[in-house]
């Protein structure tokens, strides 16, 4: 049965072959021999949602390159995708690779290959033994082979460096503070790769005890049972689980399913697929980062050939912090507490309005203190005017009454004064006397006029 079905696949990738050099005889426009050829190749399928986030990622950089505007087309794609890494039988693995690359010779040549993750290097070693093209990979996991690459002109690219130590930080600072760390893998090269690359990361560290569970040495049974075991508390990282125990190939999802349905523990990641939906976060590659170091190595490639081929191979140290909103939300942990340059999945559709609301709540409560503070001043001035008021009138009042209270006696005097100087009576030193008592008493009104007038 099985070697049915891999003639049945050997014939299909045979037609996909012939029906795609007819594709091209008969719909390749004129204009492409203009373009930049590029060919990318990935090393699982299509629908992968790492595969999907890493075109649009290289989409972003030929734009900000200004190889596409969405309009005026610089380069052209070809597109594989070797879905590949179920194959178990090195012949049939063999045959495969040689069919694709029998497919790919067809085409003219191309100005560069981008190949992603590490079955794509082997179509890429296949491939150049018969082509000289430039070529850049990502997304490889094992430092030796990626640095092999440096004795080869060419060839250059980036080794995938996970950060460990990040996403262990963070998942202490999402509350897993028991320093029990558990790895799920699987019979994969890379899961042996980085199950020791994270315990030789973490063993310094006396507080950590790595802990691995193993997908396809487990049935089933008791691969649920393991993950069940799993204090809340501690940390769960997720690097592959992709066969069982009877070799059955399973899909990311499915067998993240499994493990976020029986683990009472949050699961962490090294890579930008799954959160939100089964893995609590992680700090992950950052793939548009990726993706615009990978354009300018194209860059060069095409443009200083000398220059590419001086080019070593690097480890990529660039990452994101990821976080699921909904394990955040569910555990009320303190977001300012996490780093500052977080990204949130599955947040709600308010979440971006809630800083709004916080800032106009912040502005409405500033205006009603300043509103306060004007109404409180107004106030004051209102009271301190009534005041002024009430004190100008108390003078009024008082120079009204002195007014009365001098002038009328004053008056009575003069009045008196001149009466008596109507009469021709006594001598003449008393009528003198009544002179003076009438003259003072009209510098003495003249004096209180005076005053009083300034006062008012």
């Amino acid at each position: 049965m099985k070697r049915i079905i891999k003639v049945i696949i050997i014939i299909s990738t045979i037609i996909s072959m012939m029906n795609i050099t007819l594709l091209n005889m008969v719909a390749e426009p004129d204009s492409v021999e203009e373009k930049l050829h590029l060919l990318v190749v990935f090393s699982d399928e299509s629908i992968h949602r790492m595969n999907e986030k890493r075109l649009d990622a290289l989409e972003n950089a030929f734009e900000s390159y200004g190889l596409t505007d969405g309009v005026n087309q610089k380069i052209q794609l070809d597109l594989e995708f070797l879905d590949i890494g179920f194959m178990s039988d090195p012949l049939f693995y063999e045959t495969y690779l040689s069919l694709l690359v029998d497919k790919w010779n067809q085409h003219k040549q191309y100005d560069c290959i981008i190949a992603y993750d590490y079955e794509a290097l082997d179509f890429i070693d296949a491939f150049l033994m018969a082509n000289t093209v430039p070529v850049i990979f990502s997304g490889i996991y094992d430092q030796e082979k990626a640095e092999s690459y440096n004795n080869i002109d060419g060839v250059t690219g980036f080794y995938d460096r996970i950060n460990v130590l990040g996403t262990v930080n963070l998942a202490e600072q999402m509350d897993s503070t028991s320093g029990d760390i558990y790895v799920i893998t699987d019979h994969s090269d890379m899961s042996a790769y980085y199950l020791k690359y994270i315990s030789e990361v973490l063993e310094a560290n006396d507080r950590y005890h790595i802990y691995e569970i193993n997908f396809t040495e487990l049935t089933m049974s008791d691969y649920l049972n393991k993950l069940e075991l799993i204090n809340p508390n501690d940390t769960v990282l997720l690097v592959s689980a992709r066969i069982d125990y009877d070799l059955v190939s399973y899909d990311y999802y499915n067998s993240l399913e499994i493990i976020a349905k029986h683990s009472k523990a949050p699961i962490y990641s090294f890579w930008d697929i799954g959160i939100g939906n089964g893995v609590t976060g992680g700090e992950v590659s950052d793939i548009q980062m990726d993706a615009s170091k990978i354009v300018e190595l194209l860059d060069k490639a095409t443009q200083d050939t000398t220059a590419f081929n001086k080019q070593k191979v690097s480890e990529s140290t660039w990452y994101n912090t990821i976080i699921d909103y909904n394990y955040i939300e569910k555990h009320g942990i303190n977001i300012n507490k996490l780093p500052d340059n977080l990204e949130l999945v599955n947040k709600p559709k308010y979440y971006n309005e809630k800083s709004t609301i916080i800032v106009v709540v912040i502005l409405v409560a500033v205006v009603t203190m300043l509103f306060i503070s004007i109404v409180g001043l107004f106030y004051k001035i209102i009271s301190e005017r009534r005041k002024a008021i009430l004190a100008v009138k108390t003078k009024s009042e008082f120079l009204a009454k002195m007014s009365h209270e001098i002038r009328t006696p004053t008056n009575a005097i003069i009045g008196y004064t001149q009466l008596l100087k109507q009469f021709n009576y006594g001598p003449e030193d008393i009528r003198r006397k009544v002179d003076m008592i009438e003259a003072s008493s009209n510098a003495l009104l003249n004096k209180i006029n005076d005053i009083l007038d300034y006062s008012m």
